[in-house]
């Protein structure tokens, strides 16, 4: 199947277990062609294990595996591409350690070494933390935390799972690794939770924002939806507008690039499918009814503030408008 006509089969904005699926499959195919690149390309130069890296990029094509994969694979890039050779064989060595082939499971864990691996809360707080004007400083939450927090996720999931299983066979795919954090910030941004494209597989979540289960719902169905965009365009951006550019945000006080606008929309989008299929359900407790009532109505006015300013200004790629279509059209007839 073409590229395009893959994508196009992808793009649909209703969630579907086996578009995630296909998905995610792709992503990981992705990644070991050019982790397989990568190392055909290094290896004349540095004496790395080449069989090592080729077995794991066999496994990544077959199966999950941990979202530090895709970190590590990253920061080897970065570090070929700044001629640190030095760091460039460390990282690729660092690749090649067995760990890294074990079939990625769904789990709940903080931002510590010893769930992530060695050195990686420090490689996935700073990749998860890439803006350079708001910095947010994640660290591991309290035991008493992450205990309510993690209850609330677990819930929060099988209640997706159960009221809409599309949307929660998304959700454990694309969110196969779920970080709970305790955010600093210098600013009075709140950090609720976030994602990237170069920890694929991983979703970070303010454990104590998320203590409840209405509210760890939303915020899975929130980061997950940037994860769904990331991945429909392999974390390239969805527009051509400068990044210099700035527009209000429907989700941020603070001015934002376009890009973060439209992603903005879009998980607005999905979050109101969500609360809308979960309000109707008959899986909720009144006062999660009630409160879910509540974001239905603040998601509803965020999404007409967002479409305004990305129709205003957006200039989509032909990707980036393919992903998007889907929920522009979504709530045009449900706002109507």
């Amino acid at each position: 199947m073409p590229e395009d006509a893959a994508l196009h089969k992808l793009c649909g904005f209703e969630p579907s277990a086996e578009r995630v699926v296909a998905l995610d499959q792709r992503v990981r195919s992705r990644l070991a062609d050019s982790l397989d690149k990568l190392s055909r390309a290094v290896s004349p130069h540095l004496p790395i294990n080449l069989p090592a890296l080729g077995e794991l990029s066999a496994v990544v094509r077959r199966q999950p595996v941990s979202s530090a994969v895709m970190a590590l694979y990253t920061d080897s890039v970065e570090a070929l591409f700044s001629e640190d050779e030095t760091l460039t064989l460390s990282l690729l060595n660092e690749l090649s350690d067995k760990r890294w082939l074990a079939p990625a499971t769904p789990r709940i864990v903080t931002l510590r070494d010893e769930d992530l691996g060695p050195g990686q809360s420090d490689r996935f707080a700073r990749i998860v933390n890439d803006d350079p004007i708001d910095q947010i400083r994640i660290s591991p939450v309290s035991v008493e935390a992450f205990t309510t927090a993690h209850q609330s996720v677990l819930a929060a999931r099988a209640l997706c799972a159960e009221a809409i299983p599309d949307l929660g066979a998304e959700i454990d795919t694309l969110a196969r690794e779920i970080i709970l954090v305790d955010p600093r910030s210098d600013s009075d941004l709140i950090f609720h939770g976030s994602s990237s494209f170069y920890l694929w597989g991983a979703v970070f979540l303010n454990a104590g924002v998320h203590h409840a289960r209405i509210k760890a719902a939303e915020g899975l169905i929130h980061e997950t939806g940037h994860s769904l965009l990331f991945g429909l365009n392999l974390g390239a951006p969805l527009v051509t507008n400068d990044a210099e550019e700035r527009y209000p945000s429907p989700l941020r006080s603070d001015l934002r690039p376009m890009d973060g606008i439209v992603h903005a929309t879009y998980v607005l989008a999905r979050m109101f499918y969500g609360l809308v299929h979960l309000e109707s359900s008959n899986c909720l407790e009144r006062s999660e009814r009630e409160e879910a009532q509540k974001l239905m109505a603040f998601v509803r006015s965020g999404f007409v503030d967002g479409i305004a300013v990305v129709d205003a200004h957006a200039r989509f790629t032909p990707e980036g408008e393919a992903s998007f279509v889907g929920a522009r059209d979504y709530m045009k007839q449900s706002l109507n």
